[in-house]
């Protein structure tokens, strides 16, 4: 499906506007208190299948999720620690190893992505 933002400037049909409305009610987005549209939930990247997501509305403490074939698993942006879901030691340890590396841009991404009301606070960038 296309995406919202590029629907919103091609709808011209009543049922293309039906679809801009319904993409933007059901896939996280929200309006700021300047009145900017947002995404509140950020896929980061699918790839083979494996998806990275980072979605600021679900429960502290800020996390990312990996989806891949019978893998689901929540690892903090902070510390890697695994929240929950099943994986293996090794993709772990792999899961891991990437957050250490990419902290800082899972950071820079998931406090782009929290809402202005969120009430989890945005994470130190220097952590």
């Amino acid at each position: 499906m296309i995406d919202p933002i590029k629907r919103i400037e091609c709808g011209e049909t009543l049922k293309e506007l039906e679809q801009v409305l319904e993409a933007l009610i059901s896939r996280g987005f929200a309006v700021d208190e300047e009145g900017n549209l947002y995404s509140m939930f950020v896929k980061v990247h699918i790839q083979n299948g494996l998806r990275l997501i980072i979605d600021p509305r679900e429960e502290p403490p800020p996390h990312f999720r990996v989806k891949w074939n019978n893998y689901d698993a929540s690892f903090t942006i902070e510390t890697g620690k695994l929240l929950q879901g099943n994986i293996d030691t090794e993709k772990k340890k792999l899961i891991q190893w990437f957050q250490r590396d990419y902290k800082p841009k899972l950071i820079a991404i998931w406090n782009r992505a929290r809402p202005p009301d969120c009430p989890i606070a945005p994470i130190p960038e220097d952590t």
